[in-house]
């Protein structure tokens, strides 16, 4: 695992555990919006 998956994986953790605060339907939102980001970075490295 390369040193930038690693941050981008920490940055999800930490934003799913900050938007779970707040109302599910904008988690749900964040949530496929930042996998699909990581898709990309993922398919555009490879």
């Amino acid at each position: 695992m390369s040193q930038s998956l690693r941050i981008i994986f920490a940055g999800t953790l930490i934003l799913q555990r900050v938007i779970l605060m707040r109302c599910c339907r904008l988690n749900i939102r964040l949530l496929a919006y930042s996998l699909s980001l990581i898709a990309l970075l993922v398919a555009a490295k490879n």
